[in-house]
């Protein structure tokens, strides 16, 4: 009997087990590419902080240690944008925000995440941020018209 019922099914409920395991096994996989961004992130922490202790023993001043890890971040972040890791490149752009509020560069490229991301409105309002720190920032005026006429 239970044979017979099996055999009536749709042809995608027998296939339910192998989408399972196909559901599972992907799923296992970005477990895995979570972990490895995770370790990355992890390094470039430690290479940042490592970074900034030793130019801070180099007896420079604040005001240069915070361009300095300022730099280093956008470095990481450009590396981590051109290698695709949008998430870890947005966090290290916020983070060159936190230290420089007025940092307009910084504040276009999360924009641009944004966009990469299919986020618009929230591009288009980091745009609008970018501006008004920066009115004459010919690249957010460039790319806030473009969208404006796509919405």
């Amino acid at each position: 009997m239970i044979r017979q019922q099996s055999a009536d099914r749709p042809e995608e409920l027998n296939q339910a087990p192998t989408l399972a395991s196909e559901l599972m096994r992907r799923l296992e996989e970005k477990a895995r590419e979570t972990e490895k961004l995770k370790k990355q992130l992890t390094q470039a922490e430690r290479e940042l902080r490592e970074f900034a202790s030793k130019t801070a023993k180099s007896g420079s001043g604040a005001g240069e240690d915070v361009a300095m890890q300022i730099e280093a971040l956008r470095v990481k972040a450009a590396d981590f944008d051109r290698k695709g890791n949008l998430l870890d490149a947005f966090h290290l752009y916020r983070r060159i925000i936190r230290l420089n509020p007025a940092d307009s560069g910084a504040l276009y490229q999360i924009a641009e995440l944004y966009y990469s991301a299919g986020m618009i409105s929230k591009a288009i309002e980091v745009l609008r941020m970018v501006l008004e720190l920066d009115p004459a920032h010919e690249r957010a005026a460039e790319s806030l018209g473009e969208l404006e006429k796509g919405v």
